[in-house]
């Protein structure tokens, strides 16, 4: 008899946790390559927005980091939903506002 583990039993959890954390870390990353494109979607309204894009990249990065690691892949899960409850403001100020089409480059701003 198999015992239940966090997997399920055909295996497809353990492909996607791996997308999940490299695409977080990878995210994370072009939070440092890039902080003024990133800055760009910072709300007016917070403070020092390189400052937050930077913290920003390194709770994506040690999250997603955290997830490819079974000891802590529970609370980086719900760290990860913090984030994203965190980075709502931005999301929403980045598609009420003309911020994101600043970003695009111009061969494709008619899909933007």
């Amino acid at each position: 008899m198999s015992t239940a583990t966090d997997d399920d039993s055909n295996g497809h959890k353990r492909p996607l946790r791996y997308v999940m954390g490299l695409l977080y870390i990878g995210a994370g990353i072009l939070h440092f390559v890039a902080p003024r494109v990133y800055a760009r979607v910072v709300p007016p309204r917070f403070p020092k927005p390189v400052v937050l894009v930077y913290l920003s990249g390194l709770a994506e990065i040690v999250l997603g980091g955290g997830v490819l690691l079974q000891r802590t892949r529970r609370r980086s899960a719900w760290g990860i939903i913090a984030l994203l409850v965190a980075v709502f403001p931005a999301n929403v100020h980045m598609a009420t506002s003309d911020v994101a089409t600043d970003a695009v480059p111009d061969r494709i701003e008619g899909i933007a």
